[in-house]
């Protein structure tokens, strides 16, 4: 498999300005259809070198695959991934927040996990898993009575 850098040599030393020499003849010489077939075979070569730009629902899907496989911190990489693509809302973010949160939380980092399950209640305020995580993760710190309080919540949204 290549390198990222040296795809981006590739790009930028070879493709880039063969792409730009050659649509600029295209541009004066070439007919429509025989422009649009030209950037067709490029954008196809391209994709081929560099690969599919994975949309959210893939990261999540890998980051799923990881934390099954007890990768945690790639795992959390692609669920950061999906929180931070624009095309996500709401919901979405939400369970990658929370499943970023029970990587963390199986990495024994209590505090973090919390805050995840802090901001995907503020994405989703719907979310009974959300709720019922984070009385879990108040449960194991000692905070019964408002783990208590979250839980009841959690069952509320479930009715």
């Amino acid at each position: 498999k290549l390198s990222n850098s040296y795809k981006n040599n590739i790009y930028w030393k070879i493709i880039n300005p063969i792409i730009w020499n050659e649509s600029k003849f295209a541009l004066i010489t070439w007919d429509y259809s025989i422009k649009v077939n030209y950037l067709n075979d490029i954008m196809t070569f391209i994709v081929k070198l560099f690969g599919k730009r994975k949309s959210g629902k893939d990261w999540f899907e890998q980051g799923n695959d990881l934390y099954e496989k007890e990768s945690f911190l790639e795992a959390i990489e692609c669920f950061d991934k999906v929180i931070l693509d624009k095309k996500m809302h709401g919901k979405n973010i939400a369970m990658a927040l929370i499943n970023k949160g029970k990587c963390i939380e199986k990495l024994e980092d209590l505090e973090t996990a919390l805050k995840c399950y802090d901001w995907a209640i503020n994405m989703d305020s719907k979310s009974s898993e959300a709720y019922l995580r984070k009385a879990g993760i108040l449960k194991k710190i000692g905070q019964h009575k408002e783990a208590k309080e979250f839980i009841s919540k959690s069952k509320s949204l479930e009715e």
